[in-house]
């Protein structure tokens, strides 16, 4: 059995609707996705997610097998290879809709500029800050805790979290909201982590990582033309509850 790629996929996919007088926006209809999705899928930019391959198949009036292999089997080869093949055939498709290992690292170098260049603001904020006579070094802990904080979870999800979960076979317990891979273990009590929601959650927690990075010298500055509200505990709790609010807030939402 021939591996396949995004191309072949596609060209078998449009032959086999074309057979059945099916228009892209009527099998969009029939499978609940946009036409745009099935037009990615025929030109071979993108695959369908894993729980459309069946409805997929059926509405093509073709076997699992035959979709993914990108061709026609007949029925003798295709009782040979029904056992033994089909894990390898699944595998295959978790591989089509992930990146390619070259995208990867291509959007690993992208996060890394950016982050970088975010990390390079922030120290320009401080220094400047520090040469207007507003030195942040001596900020209450908390707002120097905070901007350590930011810049190693900048480092974790930025450089060194991927944009979609790792394997389709990992271990995923719904109940408690945790995925588990060999290193790390993400969880979140109350929200269910899946491959449909994580992209988004880790865009979210990305975006709090450099924004809290860039705005914590910003703050500190802004209250620094109230001294007497900078040793008050009420204020460093304030703080504390906005940080981490800005952080679980939008990626509880991005999550749903």
């Amino acid at each position: 059995m021939s591996e396949i790629g995004k191309e072949q996929f596609g060209r078998f996919v449009a032959e086999q609707r074309k057979k059945r007088n099916l228009t892209q926006k009527e099998l969009a209809q029939k499978l609940y996705v946009s036409d745009k999705a099935v037009s990615k899928w025929e030109r071979g930019s993108s695959m369908p997610d894993i729980s459309l391959l069946k409805p997929l198949a059926e509405t093509l009036d073709v076997t699992v097998t035959e979709l993914l292999e990108g061709r026609k089997i007949e029925e003798e080869e295709a009782k040979a290879v029904e056992n033994d093949k089909l894990e390898m055939l699944l595998k295959k498709a978790v591989t089509f809709t992930n990146d390619t290992p070259e995208m990867r690292r291509e959007k690993k170098k992208k996060n890394a500029v950016f982050f970088g260049i975010c990390v390079a603001i922030a120290v320009l904020e401080v220094l400047l800050f520090h040469a207007m006579g507003c030195p942040f070094l001596q900020a209450p802990p908390v707002f120097l805790l905070f901007m350590l904080l930011s810049l190693m979870a900048g480092v974790f999800l930025w450089l060194l979290t991927d944009d979609q979960l790792p394997d389709f076979y990992s271990e995923y317990d719904m109940r408690s909201g945790m995925f588990t891979a060999p290193f790390p273990r993400y969880h979140m009590p109350g929200k269910n982590i899946t491959k449909r929601n994580w992209s988004h959650m880790v865009k979210a927690a990305r975006k709090w990582a450099v924004g809290s990075l860039l705005a914590l010298p910003l703050l500190y500055v802004g209250l620094t033309g109230f001294p007497e509200l900078l040793d008050q505990e009420l204020l460093q709790v304030a703080v504390v509850l906005l940080y981490f609010g800005t952080l679980v807030v939008p990626v509880m939402l991005a999550g749903e």
